[in-house]
């Protein structure tokens, strides 16, 4: 078999299905595989690389499992690193593959290469791990260690480098097994001490990270919330890692209920979480003593507030074991702190909020996946769209990339062509990664897109007429038709202009099946509580 070959067996041992890639000179021997496997794997075209690992970024986050981007190396690569950066932040296992110079150019200066880069230097501030494969012969060995960094400890990009005559090598050699997940070494034995103070505590929270998502922790949380009688609020990253619904769940930390009843508690254990500036508000949230933290690793240790204590490992087992330790101790009366985030909870859920919120609120099923885009209404969905389990609502919570939001709900589908999935973004965003509708299209995604045409980047405007007394620059947007844009790429087109309709057009979209676009026409209602 080639080298091109090999890769691809390695993929599929390792339960790769779905790929996202644009051909080129480079990778044409890894085509030349996925060409004779396309009964085993799925190759996704992308129109642009940095909406390509968005894509894979957007399936792994959705999916737990990692995502697999192809590009060509040099400017390939270079665009599709903010999505890598993007992975990076958020903790994604994202595996982007490029192709490199030939064996005989490595001493040769990538400036003077065609699509020539140094890839190890340019990714190494945003991967976990790069590795570049200068034999056919060790593709096995690289495949492996690739998903080892992928899936070990906390999750993360990792970039695999190919020459092409490496990929064009002919060899005799055998796939790598299997990489699975292996917990993390956890030695429990300091929990009999957390117990203790745990125990006192008369109004104790929860704050869960997305360390509890990707150790598969959301159902240890909740048992501990139940049995410690604690409320739980998650990072953006982490919404739905306890349901919304939830009696016990005050939703996202960045609202407003939420960061009342943080301050007013009187413990805080932190769970997988790492306090990132939106989270924390600047660092401007007051964290009550004591602080415990459970942690992935040093990061989940946050150095601007004080920690009474810090335990790191598998963040299930460790909840699993805590939650064991603290059925014998029983809970101090609580009756008034339950009862307050009772009143948070009904406070929080009965507010007013924008029209397109309460709409979706309405028709979209509670087991459908969102990609949200960076944009006003984005950033009235993290506190008041609910969300009722792990991984169903990606957003761009720490790099906040704008464009984020198509290209991930094309990965969350791809993964999961059977459920609900949107694409809620602003105009802004979809004209950085909107070609992607090319994609939706042509793959006929029963996916449906919401886009808030209001004519021009709505949350900077306020910044600069703050500044200038009223006057922008660069942020007004001439836009397309968005309906004859949809009919262009011969997909069902909507636009609704007034709120009053705006559910009844959400409910028409769903009840379509293929690809929808519905446009908010331009209109200030959109950003005006309901």
């Amino acid at each position: 078999m080639t080298g091109g070959d090999l890769l691809i067996e390695c993929l599929l041992q390792q339960g790769v299905t779905d790929v996202f890639g644009m051909p080129g000179l480079q990778i044409d021997h890894i085509y030349g595989s996925l060409i004779r496997r396309q009964d085993r794997i799925r190759h996704v075209l992308y129109r642009n690389e940095q909406s390509g690992a968005l894509m894979a970024e957007g399936y792994a986050r959705a999916s737990g499992r990692p995502g697999v981007c192809l590009t060509v190396p040099g400017p390939g690569a270079t665009n599709a690193a903010t999505a890598v950066a993007e992975a990076s932040s958020a903790s994604t296992p994202l595996l982007l593959i490029t192709g490199g110079s030939k064996r005989e150019f490595q001493d040769k200066h990538p400036t003077r290469l065609f699509h020539g880069l140094d890839h190890d230097r340019f990714f190494a501030s945003v991967t976990k791990w790069h590795g570049i494969v200068l034999s056919a012969a060790d593709i096995p060995q690289f495949v492996e260690q690739a998903f080892e960094h992928l899936l070990s400890g906390r999750p993360g990009p990792v970039h695999l480098e190919f020459p092409p005559d490496v990929l064009e090598e002919t060899v005799e050699a055998v796939p790598c097994a299997e990489v699975k997940r292996v917990p993390q070494p956890t030695d429990t034995s300091d929990l009999e001490a957390l117990t203790a103070e745990l125990s006192k505590a008369r109004a104790p929270i929860i704050i869960a990270g997305m360390g509890v998502v990707f150790s598969h922790g959301a159902e240890a949380l909740r048992r501990l919330s139940e049995t410690w009688q604690a409320p739980v609020t998650t990072s953006l990253l982490a919404r739905g890692a306890v349901s919304e619904e939830h009696p016990l769940s005050l939703g996202c930390m960045r609202g407003a209920k939420a960061g009342e009843l943080i301050e007013a508690a009187d413990c805080v254990l932190a769970v997988g979480c790492r306090f990132t500036q939106l989270d924390s508000r600047t660092w401007t949230l007051g964290l009550p003593q004591p602080l415990f933290c459970l942690a992935t690793d040093e990061h989940d240790v946050p150095p601007e507030y004080p920690v009474a204590a810090a335990i790191h490992g598998e963040i299930s087992t460790l909840l699993e074991s805590l939650t064991d330790d603290l059925q014998s101790h029983g809970n101090p009366p609580r009756d008034d702190w339950l009862e307050r985030v009772e009143i948070a909870r009904n406070d929080h859920w009965s507010q007013k909020t924008y029209p397109l919120i309460s709409a979706l609120r309405e028709v979209v099923p509670k087991d459908a996946i969102i990609g949200a885009d960076v944009h006003t209404n984005a950033y009235r969905m993290q506190a008041f769209l609910p969300v009722f389990s792990s991984r169903s609502y990606l957003y761009s919570a720490v790099y906040v990339g704008l464009g984020y939001g198509l290209p991930a709900a094309i990965g969350a589908k791809v993964h999961f062509p059977e459920k609900c999935v949107l694409a809620v973004c602003g105009d802004g965003g979809f004209g950085m990664t909107g070609t992607e509708i090319g994609t939706v299209a042509q793959e006929g995604m029963d996916l449906k897109i919401i886009v808030i045409n209001d004519g021009g980047f709505t949350s900077i405007r306020p910044g600069q007429e703050r500044i200038t007394g009223g006057q922008t620059l660069g942020a007004d947007l001439k836009n397309p038709d968005y309906m004859k844009l949809a009919e262009a790429y011969e997909i069902q087109g909507l636009s609704v202009s007034t709120a009053d309709r705006l559910q009844d057009t959400l409910e028409e979209a769903m009840n379509q099946t293929g690809p929808v676009l519905v446009e908010l026409e331009n209109s200030s209602g959109w950003a005006t509580s309901s």
